[in-house]
C-alpha cells in the first residue's frame, strides 16, 4: 500500500488496458443523494474518487506513476468503491445540507496500477457546482457528461436528465444544439422546452425507435416544445413524434420527419402551429376520440400513406393557414380526412397532391370549409358523404386533374350551404356532375396563388357575417398570410385577400 498525503492506495497489478476510465455522477444538491459511477475498470478492482475544487493541469503524484490530475486544489478522496465482474464501480454518498450554494467542486477517478503505479489510469476530470432549488431555467447539452448543474456553463446531459432533476418549482428548460437521443415523457410536468438553436440546430431522435414525446398524464397548454426536429428511429412498431393521450401542449416551430404518425392525439388538445411535417408515413397529424387541438401555420410536405396528412374522427379541430403540397395517399384514401368532427378548415392551400380524395368530410357534423385554395391536385379536389351540414363557401379550385367536388348520396351527401366557389376549368376532362357557382380563370399573379389586379374573384365572395357566421371564431377575419379580411368591397375568393 502506498501513501499520498492524506490518501493511501491499494497498488494492483495492470490487467485491463490503458483505457481512460469514464467518470459520470448525478447532480449536486445539498441534503440529497449524489450517485458515481465510473466504468472501464478491472473486476473487483478498487478506485479512487477524488474532489478538489477546479479543473485543469493538477498535481503528478509519484504513486500513480507520476500521472497528473486534471483537477486542482486541496484533494480528498470521496470514496473507493471496487469494481463488479463488468468493470463498473458505484457510489452513492449524501451531500450535506449545510454545502455552500454556488460553490465549485471537481472530480476525477483513479486506478492504481502496475509496478510503482506506473500502469495507473485516470478518468475525465468534471467540474460542478453546488447548486439550490432556485436555478430556473435549466440547460441540457447532449454534449457533456452527467455531473452538471443545470446552469448556463454546467448543463444536464439530455433532455430526460433535465427534466428528472430540475427543482419540480422549475418550468423552463432550454436546449443547446446537439442531437439528443433519447425517448421523453413529461410525466404531467406543466414545462416548457426549447432549443437555443432552433430545429435546424437541435434534433431529437431515439434509437429506440417507438414515441419521441409523451403527453399523457394530464399536461396543459402550459407543457410546450419549440424550435427542434423530432426524426424518428427504425425501433419497430409504430414511431411517433409526438403522442397526446387526454393532455394538451403547445408544440411550435418543430420539424417532425420520418415518422409513422407525426402527432398522435387521442382526447388531445392544445396547438400545433409553425411546422413542418415531412416524409412521415401514417398520418402527419392522427386525431381520434374528439381531440380538439388547433393546428396553423404548418406546413405539410412530402408525406404518404393512408390519410397522409390530417386524419380526424369526432372533435373540434381548429386546421387554418396551412399549407398542404406534394403529399401523397394510396387507394381508397385521401390527404385530410374528417369524420363525425365539428371542423374549422378555413385559409389552407392545397396543391400538386396525389390520392383519390385530396380533402374527405364525411357524416360531418357543421363545419366550415372556406377560403381554401385547391391547385394542380390529382384525385378529387374535396368529397363529401353524408354531410349536409357543412359550411361550403368562397373556396378556389384551378387546375385539379380530377372531379372538383363530388358528394355521396350524389346530390344530397354533400353541403347544402354550397355558396360563391370557383372551379377552373369548370368540369375537367369531362369527369362526372361538379357543382359550382363561378367557372371563371382566378387570373393569379404570375408564380403565386394570389388574385391578380383585375381578377373577377376579388371581392366575389359572400360575407359570411350576413348569414350570422362569427368570422373571428373560424378564421375568416384574416387570410392565409395573416392579412386582413375583407379589403376593398368584399371577401376575395380562395385563400389569400388580396386588394
Amino acid at each position: 500500500m502506498r501513501s499520498l498525503g492524506l490518501f493511501t492506495f491499494l497498488v494492483l497489478p495492470s490487467l485491463a488496458s490503458a483505457q481512460d476510465l469514464a467518470l459520470t455522477f448525478t447532480q449536486l444538491l445539498p441534503g440529497n443523494p449524489v450517485d458515481f459511477t465510473v466504468t472501464n475498470l478491472n473486476a473487483n478492482e478498487t478506485v479512487y474518487i477524488l474532489r478538489a475544487v477546479g479543473t485543469g493541469g493538477g498535481a503528478c503524484p509519484p504513486q500513480i506513476g507520476g500521472e497528473c490530475l486534471g483537477i486542482t486544489g486541496p484533494l480528498s478522496v470521496v470514496g473507493a468503491p471496487t469494481a463488479d465482474a463488468t468493470g463498473t464501480a458505484s457510489l452513492q454518498i449524501v451531500l450535506p445540507a449545510s454545502a455552500p450554494l454556488g460553490a465549485n467542486v471537481s472530480f476525477q477517478a483513479a486506478a492504481v496500477r502496475g509496478l510503482a503505479g506506473a500502469d495507473s489510469v485516470l478518468s475525465n476530470a468534471i467540474g460542478a457546482t453546488i447548486s439550490g432549488p432556485s436555478l430556473c431555467p435549466v440547460y441540457a447539452d447532449p454534449n457533456v457528461l452527467p455531473g452538471g448543474d443545470g446552469s448556463v456553463g454546467n448543463p444536464f446531459p439530455s433532455i430526460g436528465y433535465a427534466l428528472t432533476f430540475r427543482d419540480p418549482t422549475c418550468d423552463e428548460i432550454l436546449l443547446y444544439p446537439g442531437t439528443y437521443n433519447e425517448n421523453i415523457d413529461y410525466a404531467g410536468a406543466d414545462v416548457s422546452i426549447t432549443s437555443l438553436g432552433g430545429p435546424a440546430n437541435t434534433t431529437l431522435t431515439s434509437s429506440l425507435g417507438g414515441i419521441l414525446v409523451t403527453f399523457s398524464s394530464g399536461e396543459t397548454e402550459a407543457a410546450s416544445l419549440s424550435g427542434v426536429t423530432l426524426s424518428c428511429g427504425s425501433g419497430g412498431g409504430t414511431d411517433r413524434g409526438v403522442e397526446l393521450l387526454g393532455s394538451s401542449a403547445t408544440l411550435d416551430d418543430l420539424v417532425i420527419t420520418g415518422c409513422d404518425q407525426g402527432v398522435y392525439l387521442s382526447g388531445g388538445g392544445g396547438s400545433i402551429t409553425n411546422s413542418t411535417f415531412e416524409a412521415n408515413t401514417g398520418g402527419a397529424i392522427y386525431m381520434l376520440q374528439s381531440s380538439d387541438p388547433v393546428i396553423t401555420g404548418n406546413t405539410f410536405d412530402g408525406n404518404s400513406g393512408p390519410h397522409s396528412v390530417i386524419y380526424t374522427v369526432l372533435g373540434t379541430p381548429y386546421i387554418v393557414g396551412n399549407t398542404i403540397r406534394n403529399n401523397t395517399a394510396p387507394s381508397s384514401s385521401e390527404i385530410v380526412f374528417l369524420s363525425q368532427a365539428t371542423t374549422t378548415f378555413v385559409n389552407n392551400h392545397l396543391e400538386g397532391n396525389d390520392a383519390p380524395s385530396i380533402l374527405n368530410v364525411a357524416q360531418d357534423s357543421y363545419s366550415t370549409v372556406a377560403h381554401n385554395t385547391w391547385i394542380s391536385n390529382i384525385g378529387t379536389a374535396a368529397e363529401f358523404s353524408n354531410s349536409s351540414s357543412t359550411y361550403f363557401f368562397n373556396n378556389l379550385f384551378y387546375d385539379n386533374q380530377s372531379f372538383a367536388v363530388i358528394s355521396a348520396p350524389s346530390g344530397t351527401g354533400g353541403p347544402s350551404f354550397f355558396l360563391n366557389n370557383n372551379i377552373f376549368p369548370a368540369n375537367p376532362n369531362g369527369l362526372g356532375a361538379v357543382y359550382s357557382n363561378f367557372n371563371v380563370d382566378p387570373m393569379f399573379v404570375p408564380g403565386t396563388a394570389e388574385l391578380d389586379w383585375g381578377s373577377p374573384l376579388i371581392d366575389a365572395g359572400i360575407d359570411p357575417v350576413s348569414y350570422g357566421l362569427d368570422i373571428s371564431a373560424i378564421g375568416l377575419d384574416a387570410d392565409r398570410d395573416g392579412g386582413p379580411r375583407p379589403l376593398g368591397l368584399g371577401y376575395d375568393i380562395g385563400a389569400y385577400e388580396s386588394w
